[in-house]
């Protein structure tokens, strides 16, 4: 009995691994595309994951919320941080930190 409860936690752990690459990759695109809209050049091709909170959501249930940080460079020469709000699969904030600051709500 006691195996079957080690298999089930160490399938949740494999599932929740490959839920996490799935939405690093996600994000990476998306930060990819959309720095290069603005103008600016996503650096070092990575994200990190700053901070992992649990809010209420829309329909007042708990939602995982992720704030993942990069950087960026307007010219080649500099490095500006910027970071994205994820809630649950939702981008809920994008903000770049350059000369100018760039907010840009998804």
């Amino acid at each position: 009995m006691n195996y079957l409860l080690y298999l089930c936690l160490l399938l949740l752990l494999v599932w929740l691994w490959a839920a996490t690459l799935r939405t690093r990759e996600y994000l990476l695109r998306f930060c990819h595309q959309t720095c290069q809209e603005a103008g600016y050049q996503f650096l070092d091709q990575t994200v990190v994951l700053e901070s992992l909170t649990l809010r209420k959501g829309s329909h007042g249930l708990p939602v995982l919320c992720r704030r993942y940080r990069f950087e960026v460079s307007e010219d080649g020469t500099d490095r500006y941080q910027g970071h994205i709000v994820l809630s649950g699969r939702q981008i809920t904030s994008f903000f770049l930190h350059g000369r100018q600051h760039t907010e840009i709500l998804h």
